[in-house]
């Protein structure tokens, strides 16, 4: 996977797990983003978050230049077999706004790093929750 920070296309999708929801999130974390080792860090960070395949994160930035962010659970398709997943289970969802202090003296890439580290927890309750939640439609069907 490329990092290009200076894409035309307002919205450019890292994967599946990470979305970029605004169209000056290249131009505002090129701004913040000055170090080289960050840089490559960020890409690291993009390809493990494409590794989670059940919460997805939605990028974004303010007027104020400050980011946001979305964390939600992916939808199951509905003709999954057996459990609906997005009628049966409530989903996931969780926002982040950066704050004032955070956008001055917190680098954007270890925000970035702490959503898909949160994203990643989030994803192993899910599975937890899903297994159970099969276990106990199996239990049911079975008597």
């Amino acid at each position: 996977m490329q990092l290009n920070l200076n894409t035309q296309n307002h919205n450019p999708q890292f994967g599946m797990a990470i979305n970029i929801n605004s169209s000056n999130f290249s131009r505002i974390l090129s701004e913040r983003v000055k170090n080289g080792n960050d840089i490559i860090r960020l890409e690291r960070i993009f390809e493990r978050a494409n590794k989670n395949d059940i919460v997805d994160i939605y990028l974004g930035t303010n007027e104020n230049g400050r980011l946001w962010a979305n964390l939600a659970e992916r939808r199951v398709n509905k003709t999954a077999e057996k459990v609906n997943f997005q009628q049966d289970l409530t989903p996931y969802a969780d926002s982040f706004h950066e704050g004032l202090f955070s956008r001055l003296f917190k680098n954007p890439v270890n925000t970035i790093e702490d959503l898909v580290i949160k994203a990643e927890h989030k994803a192993e309750e899910i599975k937890s929750s899903r297994k159970l939640f099969e276990a106990v439609q199996k239990a049911l069907s079975e008597k």
